[in-house]
């Protein structure tokens, strides 16, 4: 239009033509942006739009007014805005691309039409715009030869892409758009050209990846030069799904342009190959770690496989069944009904449908053991033929024998069951007998014939029916026992029964009748007993507790509740109450450390402890307790009986005073006693015995030898009376324990007895004796005489000895010897027996005690301990 307006129009062009003209080279701008868009196929966005819009908004002022004609005031913005603009976002679109794309073709080309765009853009502007606007005419310019200074650029371009590379992926993908099978077009490098939905399912591959995005970014270990047809591998960002890749080179002009890819999920079947290989190696560790025996044979029941287990378990090698007649492991009598098995599955017709059969067999082993094993056969089916039987042979000896056992034990039991002497009733909801079992006919109220099929409730009392109705009722809302005891009376004779009623099958109840006669009138005696043992506890205040180990339980009788002045319904027995509040805080150590003791050495428990009522007195009570023990040893319970003795110690104590009170009197007289003969008897006697010597002296001449004789057999007579006097004096109070002191008493009460017997003596006398008060020493001097007349008496000893030891603040006196020895509770001699109770009684007025330790032929040690009191 240019060229032939210059032609037409040699000097002034009119303004009509360059209207005209204006409708070409405005449209350069939208034009070039609509080629690019098209040529890197980008989606038409709104930018695009706006720009389009600049086209026909700049051709309406070019049509309408001047201002877009040279040198209008609008020729240079509607050149800016209507065709630079567009154009350098091309450049700029096609800049972006290239600096993307890996494939050299595409880049090649768009270099191409970068240089093409900016050249024309040059151009134009240097030659037709630029000199103008400097008031420059040139009568030759470039402008019209835009168009192809363009095309020289571009239509190489073109050429090379739109008509050589472009065309090959659209040849495959226009067969394989739609298609089942994964299919990418590659260059020769790698580059994506063209890929179909199902491509971009499985690659997740985005549009604008497309002629950006190389193949080995999505497939692991390919490479766009191996020559490989067929491969599989799998994706790289999932290698969880396998692909098969079937690929061929793609010619076009005669040139390789690149390769198709036919790729298909293979996944599914890899995971089943690779299941089935596990399966089948976990089937064959299965089969060979397997505690079954598990064995193969043909139809003719001839051994085919055996599992590693079998030689161990029957006895026999693989070797020496294999092609053998599985009867041979199978005992006599089997045989025949394991062939019936076997011929199960040829008569059935749903064998291939259910192949599966189980039987329990005896088996021989080759040592002649027998096994009982139980079999699983399963049918071998090939072409809906069976062609063998797979078994799985277990051992269940065991079993089968506890089967056997269990059997007779039912048998047993039912026996047992018939036997039983409770009622058995079926009931149904509404209390119908439905049926019995009685190992007593004689105890069923009527006749069988006359409450089968009839109602609880139209036999029985009207009371006792209410109760069992009551019972069915609770029982079946609940679906559990029921228990409940009623009474009969027949023939004025009472009789009790109980019964469980328990909940059997739908709405239905088994009721368990048992006569319990017997049990009430014994409870009923127990519960009498109980009463007499309360009144009987309550006159002799004793009362009765438990303790438990294993809960730390405590039980108290009411009358050791009485005795401790604690009301039993509002206070709960407990240990701790006993050991804080009841029991004498002085008696609290000796208390435990007595039941650790007797805990220990597993013994009776006999002591006696305070304690303080709950109104503040003061009661003694004397503790009885025996310990039971479990299988290991260990303390169960303790049981026994507290007694109140505060009374019985009250006249303990004012029977020891008494006694001592009597010993003081006993001693008294006797020193009363003994000074009397002493005194009186023996100055009377001496009196005698002088009058006597008197007597003999005046009549020895002349005088008559018979009164002589006389006179001096009575001199003698009287001097040994005179003797007798001073032994007995001495005997009934020893006059040098009052002078001397209990050690020299002692060593005189030695010396006497040494002249009654052959025993060898020993005095070991150590301590100071003079600060003793005179019952002390009396006590300890009769206890020492005591002792010694019994040895000499009973003992048969050859040695004694005799230990006193005075250190304040106690006194010991230990006396031994090597006799027969003796019992504290000796029965051979009673006056012995009073004898050591009262050494005991002296001891135990002043606050001491005395210890027997005797041994059959060993000897007898008496051991006396009194605390010092002075004088």
């Amino acid at each position: 239009m240019d060229l032939i307006g210059r032609i037409i129009f040699t000097d002034i062009t009119p303004l009509y033509y360059l209207r005209i003209m204006s409708i070409f080279w405005l449209y350069l701008g939208i034009g070039m942006l609509n080629f690019i868009y098209v040529l890197l196929e980008k989606k038409y966005d709104p930018l695009f739009k706006y720009l389009a819009w600049l086209y026909p908004l700049s051709l309406i002022i070019s049509l309408t007014t001047k201002m877009s004609v040279l040198p209008g005031v609008l020729f240079l913005p509607t050149l800016i805005l209507g065709i630079c603009v567009p154009s350098f976002y091309g450049i700029f679109l096609i800049i972006d691309r290239l600096r993307k794309t890996k494939n050299e073709i595409l880049g090649f080309q768009l270099k191409l039409i970068i240089t093409g765009i900016i050249s024309v853009i040059v151009i134009g502007m240097a030659t037709d715009v630029i000199p103008i606007f400097l008031g420059y005419k040139f009568d030759w310019r470039l402008g019209s030869a835009i168009t192809c200074v363009q095309a020289f650029f571009i239509l190489p371009a073109l050429l090379k892409y739109h008509f050589i590379a472009f065309p090959v992926g659209e040849v495959a993908f226009s067969l394989f758009t739609n298609a089942n099978e994964a299919i990418i077009a590659i260059d020769n490098n790698g580059i994506i050209l063209r890929t179909n939905g199902k491509a971009n399912q499985l690659f997740n591959i985005h549009p604008k990846n497309i002629q950006v995005k190389n193949i080995r970014d999505y497939i692991k270990d390919y490479d766009p030069e191996d020559k490989t047809i067929n491969m599989e591998t799998v994706l790289v960002e999932n290698a969880d799904i396998a692909i098969n890749i079937s690929q061929s080179n793609l010619h076009f002009g005669g040139n390789k342009q690149g390769k198709v890819m036919v790729i298909r999920d293979i996944t599914e079947r890899v995971q089943t190959a690779i299941s089935l290989s596990e399966s089948e190696r976990s089937y064959r560790s299965l089969v060979e770690a397997s505690n079954d025996i598990i064995y193969n044979i043909d139809l003719n029941g001839n051994f085919t496989f055996v599992n590693p287990i079998f030689e161990e378990k029957s006895g026999f090698k693989p070797e020496e069944v294999m092609g053998v007649n599985s009867n041979l492991l199978l005992r006599d009598d089997y045989k025949e009904k394991i062939q019936e098995i076997f011929s199960y599955f040829f008569k059935s017709k749903n064998y291939l449908k259910n192949n599966e059969l189980t039987a329990e067999v005896p088996i021989i082993k080759k040592n002649g053991e027998e096994l009982w094993v139980e079999l699983g056969i399963r049918a071998l089916v090939e072409n809906k033929l069976i062609t063998g039987f797979s078994i799985i042979s277990r051992d269940i000896t065991s079993r089968h024998f506890t089967q056997e056992k269990l059997k007779l034990k039912t048998e047993e039991l039912e026996s047992i069951f018939k036997a039983l002497p409770d009622l058995f009733f079926r009931l149904d909801y509404e209390g119908t007998i439905l049926d019995y079992q009685s190992g007593l006919e004689g105890d069923l109220l009527l006749p069988p014939d006359q409450f089968l099929g009839k109602k609880v409730m139209d036999i029985m009392p009207e009371d006792v029916a209410f109760t069992i109705e009551k019972g069915i009722k609770k029982t079946l809302s609940t679906q559990k026992l029921t228990t409940f005891q009623y009474k009969l009376t027949v023939d004025d004779e009472t009789t009790y029964y109980e019964a469980r009623l328990l909940p059997f099958q739908k709405n239905q109840i088994i009721s368990i009748i048992q006569n319990i006669t017997k049990k009430v009138k014994a409870e009923n005696k127990i519960k009498e007993s109980e009463k007499k043992l309360k009144v009987a506890q309550s006159v002799a205040k004793i009362g009765s507790f438990e303790y438990y180990f294993n809960d730390e339980s405590v039980f108290w009788s009411d009358e050791l509740y009485k005795i401790y002045g604690i009301d039993s319904n509002t206070t709960k027995a407990s240990n701790n109450l006993f050991l804080n509040k009841i029991l004498h805080p002085d008696d609290h150590d000796f208390v435990l450390n007595k039941i650790t003791e007797c805990l220990e050495k597993k013994l009776p428990m006999d002591y006696q402890h305070r304690i303080i009522n709950s109104d503040g007195t003061e009661k003694t009570m004397q503790c009885n307790a025996i310990t039971t023990y479990n299988s290991k040893g260990l303390p169960e319970t303790i049981k026994g009986t507290s007694h109140d003795i505060t009374e019985i110690k009250k006249y303990q104590y004012q029977l020891k005073d008494l006694s001592s009170h009597i010993q003081n009197l006993q001693e008294e007289e006797r020193s009363h006693i003994a000074r009397e003969i002493h005194d009186e008897l023996g100055q009377n006697l001496t009196s005698i015995n002088m009058d006597i010597e008197f007597l003999k002296n005046r009549g020895q001449e002349g005088a008559d030898p018979d009164i002589l004789k006389r006179l001096k057999a009575l001199g003698k007579l009287v001097n040994d009376t005179i003797k007798t006097t001073r032994r007995i004096s001495q005997e009934l109070r020893p006059g040098i324990l009052d002078d001397l002191g209990l050690k020299s008493a002692i060593e005189w009460q030695v010396a006497q007895y040494k002249k009654r017997s052959d025993s060898i003596y020993k005095l070991n006398l150590m301590g100071d004796d003079e600060t003793l008060s005179t019952e002390l020493a009396t006590t300890i001097f009769r206890i020492t005489q005591e002792s010694l007349t019994n040895i000499v008496r009973h003992a048969d000893a050859t040695k004694v000895e005799i230990n006193l030891n005075i250190d304040n603040p106690s006194i010991k006196l230990e006396i031994k010897d090597n006799g027969k020895g003796i019992s504290e509770n000796n029965s051979e001699n009673n006056n012995a027996s009073f004898g050591i109770f009262g050494m005991k009684e002296r001891a135990s007025i002043l606050g001491g005690e005395l210890k027997i330790v005797s041994r059959p032929k060993e000897g007898t040690s008496i051991i006396v301990e009194l605390p010092i009191q002075s004088n």
